[in-house]
């Protein structure tokens, strides 16, 4: 899920990465959000609500919204070594070392390591395009711990698998569960991230007006949640919606949405603005666009990309349009194709979980 995999930043990725490799440890670090991570602890519980440890003798708690994730003391080797292979991008290897931790689980004696060993082989197994073995293990994972601190990212990766193997509606039965357990504003916003995949699955699978629809009511919802993310949700929400209604056809409701983006980023909002352009290049690669069309929309796409600390929601997008543009300018100009597949592999290296990640693996394939 974006919020969590697209935001993290460089270091958060550096010490996920040396703490995966190292020999050992020695106490609990829990990494949270935009902060440094909590080092020497030991973690009593975590839940879909909040984190308790213990921290130097003294019981403290975080709300599990700000927690990224926990390395747990006693991490097995293949579990360490699964998420080296994950955070290079090689998720194939990941899925072997995650079967061996989930074949030692039950036996381990560490209450934690079931949950997070099928948690990983489902995000693994859908990295490497194995959409029903993932689905399994993020079922599994769910059933474990219903309660899970990872159970709103677990739906939003359940929901992607189920998405784009064309069985979304069989993933109904998640949501409700999530929507009931889903208190605070944060919660509440997993539960909107899971349907809007659902959105995108019926928007591939053909059905781009119920898409449409869906996207509108879970753009109109977010307006009621203050948390975190709610303003790039929405953004990114109103941009499925356009790139529906264009392919249903439907340019006058396209239109509207495409006014509110703009309405909304000339009021400082930094995901709308990003979406706009996004949408404005959408646009232009669904007419016939002249060369001069197409630079035009690499100018917008192109001011996404740079700018895109503020609006890293919008990237996977903002890349793939990227691509897509370069591809179509190098039926006329030598040397495009190069810059577009260096887009669409970018996209597939930093956001391997995102559809566009997968849309652009297809693009590559016939490349």
């Amino acid at each position: 899920m974006i919020r969590k995999n697209a935001g993290i930043s460089a270091l958060i990725v550096a010490c996920l990465f040396a703490l995966a490799t190292a020999p050992t440890l020695r106490a609990d670090t829990i990494i949270v959000r935009g902060k440094e991570p909590i080092t020497g602890v030991k973690v009593k519980s975590e839940t879909f609500e909040k984190v308790v440890y213990i921290q130097k003798g003294k019981t403290k708690e975080l709300p599990s919204a700000e927690v990224l994730d926990i390395v747990h003391d006693g991490q097995p080797k293949a579990m360490r070594l699964g998420i080296e292979y994950l955070n290079l991008g090689d998720n194939l290897n990941a899925v072997e070392q995650f079967k061996t931790v989930v074949a030692q689980a039950s036996a381990s004696g560490l209450p934690w390591l079931p949950e997070y060993a099928n948690y990983y082989l489902g995000k693994a197994n859908l990295g490497a395009g194995r959409f029903d073995a993932g689905a399994q293990a993020l079922r599994k994972m769910i059933a474990l711990k219903p309660d899970s601190r990872l159970v709103g990212e677990a739906t939003v990766l359940l929901m992607r698998c189920l998405a784009l193997s064309g069985q979304v509606k069989d993933g109904d039965d998640v949501l409700k569960k999530l929507e009931a357990a889903a208190k605070s504003p944060a919660q509440k916003l997993w539960v909107l991230e899971a349907r809007l995949v659902a959105a995108e699955g019926l928007l591939d699978n053909g059905k781009p007006r119920e898409a449409a629809d869906l996207a509108k009511t879970l753009e109109s919802e977010s307006k009621t949640i203050k948390a975190e993310g709610a303003d790039a949700f929405r953004a990114r929400a109103m941009m499925l919606e356009f790139e529906a209604h264009l392919a249903a056809r439907n340019r006058p409701k396209a239109k509207n949405v495409l006014t509110e983006l703009k309405r909304l980023g000339r009021g400082g909002n930094s995901h709308a603005l990003a979406a706009d352009f996004c949408c404005r290049t959408m646009e232009i690669l669904d007419s016939s666009p002249v060369e001069s069309d197409l630079w035009k929309a690499v100018r917008f796409t192109g001011r996404t990309y740079i700018e895109n600390l503020k609006a890293v929601s919008e990237l996977p997008r903002t890349c793939y349009l990227l691509g897509l543009t370069h591809l179509r300018l190098s039926e006329s100009r030598s040397g495009e194709k190069e810059v577009a597949k260096g887009y669409f592999e970018e996209l597939r290296r930093r956001f391997p979980e995102t559809r566009e990640a997968f849309l652009a693996r297809d693009q590559l394939k016939k490349m």
